[in-house]
């Protein structure tokens, strides 16, 4: 065995060694980061998902099996409230946020149909405006 070989093993001989620990040091420590982000997460979530849970609550319409998943987002004890507290408060404002803007994108939607063809016209609503102006909507017969 010559001395560039030796060297060569020593070398991936100390890589296996400090790759076993600094993987296992590694992975504790992301590990640990991860818990202690969801633990923040789910604490700071609680105070602001619980006067809405609550007025679900009183409602008498939430089923026993849900009862729990609400009883922890409302007072967190792990990591799996944040991941319902995030779904739940998601939904919230997702729904909030689409149904404010969406009457606005319905109006570009049209637009988009309109430009591509993709938007069926009525047929009897053309055939009646061609009737009452034949020259300004023979362009409509297009679509039928």
């Amino acid at each position: 065995m010559t001395a560039g070989e030796r060297f060569r093993n020593w070398i991936d001989e100390v890589a296996r060694f400090w790759a076993d620990r600094l993987g296992k040091w590694a992975g504790t420590f992301i590990g640990a980061g991860i818990d202690a982000f969801f633990k923040i997460l789910s604490k700071s979530a609680a105070p602001m998902l619980k006067p809405l849970i609550e007025r679900i609550e009183k409602s008498g319409l939430v089923p026993p099996e849900l009862q729990p998943l609400l009883d922890e987002i409302k007072d967190p004890t792990g990591e799996f409230a944040a991941i319902l507290g995030g779904a739940a408060g998601g939904s919230a404002a997702g729904g909030l946020i689409s149904s404010t803007i969406g009457p606005w994108l319905m109006l570009l939607q049209y637009l988009v149909q309109k430009l591509a063809k993709q938007y069926r016209l009525d047929p009897l609503a053309v055939i009646t405006a061609w009737r009452r102006e034949p020259e300004k909507y023979a362009g409509l017969f297009e679509d039928l």
